[in-house]
């Protein structure tokens, strides 16, 4: 029987009203838990309290003790000296007062969540003053714990519910189905953190095939996180695989390396560091470095692919993390054979005919058709998340092949000057691309952090801001809008908001290395804007950064230049368009995995993968040429052709004239100039 919400909402809220705040009088089969991390218990509360200290002891030997024991209602863990603190008052919740800010601490809280269907050690977490700007499905309000509200999210049976936010002073529940990985560009800090709840759901279930990226400027701290040491591990496809299969939470990173070879598993990723307390200085020995301790890697994206071969065409099924905002299509093909479809289970079908140039299809001979398909997760730009697969039919067998990312080449960007006439020489300015260090790059990794800014030569009476930032490939046909006419982001996953940068008049906003579908060019076009002194900063309607504010465009005062003097400062002066060079970007480098290849796949050169080719081996005995060479051999051969005829019509017409001349009997000397010196010359050939 479906029940209406409102109805679901009161029900729920009424049985919270004997149910909370103590979750432990009803009698549950299996308890989990709610985590907070960056808290501890308040000395003073000790005395109070009926606890247990643990020393030496792992996050999961607590979560073990504390499940067995039925008078524990909490635990703590401190990452930094390896002990945990068992809360041993039947029945009690501990108040927000009794709680204090501390980096190296979690807490742990027992719950009774029914049907939550969740085997990690704990169901959700928990993060003080922070929230999602947007993407709000549903929301309940008479809500009077965060318990009630996480019971919402788990009973939402019209879409999946990822994450909730639940606000105190309203007693506002508000469901979604994203959370901050799934939509990391509004996940900011809330203007009422006191009050105000995140609630990130732990089972939700994804596919299996998940792809990890190294970050080698990043290490796993092996005090400060909740991070689980895994021994007897080899190699890092071990680790890897204790990661997605064996992790007691949901793994999202690990750590592989250093001597003794030590795999380390965690459940935090860079995503996790919004809500995290600004750290204290740290001894050598509390972290561990890239040398010393392996190399650290993050999961990007989670896809599961599977092929029906069928008579005309071969469908590609590829079940995806929901929701999915991207698309998916053939490779080379991306606005003539694509699919953005997805079903309520998280799939997408792309079917790809086997003849004809729509899609691309190659036929390798004895019935082996081959494709590649792109599982981009953005409407527009290809990211280091996105996924190229490819795929083959012959109807006795099919194989199928996950392939990495690859790099990005960048060109050389270019300062731009510009002068406005009749009212005062405006400073040089030119657009960069650099990286963290400020240099200009050459060459990155698809992904990497880079920065676009708008740089001042020198320092003047002006200042400026930007907006109308686009990026478009080579031919103009493919584009996208990054900051709007207000100077406000409106892709902030691929670009985000302009600042100021410290101390300076230039601008500066960090960005992700990114391409198009189907072109290798990449070009920043930007109207950037004088005024005097210093631009004052555009408020944003939906915060999409740590701040609402961004440096980009006021409705300008219209002006004739004799008015300069009544210039008050923040006032524009004029605008000017910039565009960047371009900049090449590599498409997606196909790598093969360990599975078994297949028997199209043994047709290919083994070493020779070049960028978006399938290579065919080629017979001994045959002759390959290039397009420039068969140009230049058919250009001989008409040539050759041309003097031939030449040849051949004056040879003929020296003998014509040879002829009717003996016939008349014309003497030679009655045409002593051009026609005789012909004659002569017929004569001789």
């Amino acid at each position: 029987m479906n029940v209406p919400f409102p109805v679901r909402v009161l029900l729920l809220c009424f049985i919270s009203l004997f149910m909370f705040p103590s979750v432990l009088s009803i009698d549950c089969t299996k308890p989990t838990f709610v985590r907070r991390l960056f808290v501890r218990l308040r000395p003073d509360s000790l005395s109070s309290v009926n606890v247990v200290l643990v020393h030496e002891s792992p996050p999961s030997d607590c979560y073990e003790r504390c499940v067995s024991d039925t008078n524990c209602s909490a635990y703590f863990v401190n990452y930094q000296n390896s002990s945990c603190l068992l809360i041993q008052d039947f029945g009690r919740d501990l108040h927000e007062t009794e709680l204090v800010r501390d980096e190296d601490s979690s807490y742990h809280r027992k719950v009774c969540l029914p049907n939550s269907h969740c085997d990690h050690e704990w169901a959700f977490d928990e993060v003080q003053g922070v929230q999602l700007f947007h993407y709000l499905d549903k929301t309940a309000v008479g809500v009077n714990s965060s318990d009630a509200c996480m019971l919402l999210c788990l009973a939402e049976s019209t879409f999946v519910c990822r994450s909730a936010r639940y606000d105190s002073s309203k007693t506002e529940c508000i469901l979604s189905r994203h959370d901050r990985r799934t939509a990391s560009e509004v996940f900011r800090h809330s203007p009422e953190p006191d009050s105000v709840l995140y609630l990130e759901r732990q089972c939700v279930e994804e596919p299996h095939g998940c792809q990890f990226r190294s970050r080698q400027s990043r290490a796993i701290m092996r005090k400060h996180r909740h991070v689980q040491v895994i021994g007897n591990i080899t190699s890092r496809a071990e680790c890897e695989s204790a990661c997605l299969e064996s992790a007691p939470f949901p793994c999202r990173s690990y750590q592989f390396g250093g001597q003794p070879l030590t795999c380390l598993l965690s459940p935090e990723d860079s995503n996790s560091e919004l809500g995290t307390p600004e750290p204290t200085l740290k001894t050598p020995n509390d972290v561990i470095d890239d040398e010393d301790g392996g190399t650290y890697f993050e999961k990007e994206s989670c896809i599961d692919v599977d092929i029906q071969c069928g008579p005309t065409s071969m469908d590609v099924i590829v079940r995806v993390s929901t929701p999915f905002r991207g698309r998916v299509y053939a490779a080379g093909h991306p606005y003539e054979c694509y699919s953005v479809s997805v079903s309520e289970s998280g799939r997408v079908t792309l079917s790809m005919p086997l003849h004809g140039r729509h899609c691309g299809t190659r036929n390798l001979g004895n019935g082996t058709f081959v494709n590649s398909v792109v599982v981009q997760h953005h409407a527009f730009v290809l990211r280091t998340s996105d996924r190229r697969i490819d795929v083959a039919c012959d109807y006795e067998e099919m194989k199928l092949k996950v392939r990495g990312a690859k790099s990005v080449k960048h060109g050389e960007m270019k300062p731009l000057a510009h002068t406005v006439t009749a009212v005062a020489p405006t400073p040089p300015i030119r657009l960069r691309v650099v990286n963290a260090t400020d240099q200009d790059v050459t060459g990155v990794e698809l992904g990497d952090p880079l920065f676009l800014k708008v740089e001042l030569a020198d320092e003047s009476v002006y200042g400026i801001f930007g907006s109308d930032l686009v990026a478009k490939g080579s031919s103009g046909t493919e584009t996208v809008l990054l900051i709007d006419e207000n100077g406000c982001p409106v892709e902030p996953s691929v670009v985000q908001a302009l600042d100021r940068l410290p101390g300076s008049k230039s601008l500066m906003a960090p960005f992700q290395a990114f391409k198009f579908a189907s072109d290798a060019a990449v070009q920043f076009q930007m109207t950037v804007s004088y005024c005097l002194d210093t631009c004052p900063p555009a408020e944003c309607d939906v915060p999409r950064s740590t701040h609402t504010k961004s440096f980009g465009r006021r409705k300008r005062r219209r002006r004739s230049t004799s008015q300069f003097t009544d210039l008050l400062p923040g006032d524009v002066i004029s605008d000017v368009t910039m565009e960047s060079p371009m900049f090449l970007v590599t498409n997606l480098k196909p790598t093969l995995d360990k599975e078994q290849p297949s028997r199209w796949e043994h047709q290919l050169h083994s070493k020779d993968h070049s960028e978006g080719h399938i290579h065919v081996k080629a017979h001994s005995q045959g002759l390959c040429v290039s397009l420039t060479t068969l140009y230049i051999i058919g250009a001989i051969i008409g040539a050759v052709q041309v003097v031939i005829v030449c040849v051949c019509a004056s040879l003929f017409f020296c003998r014509t004239e040879h002829d009717i001349r003996t016939k008349t009997g014309t003497s030679t000397k009655s045409w002593p100039s051009v026609s005789s010196r012909r004659k002569l010359v017929c004569s001789h050939s």
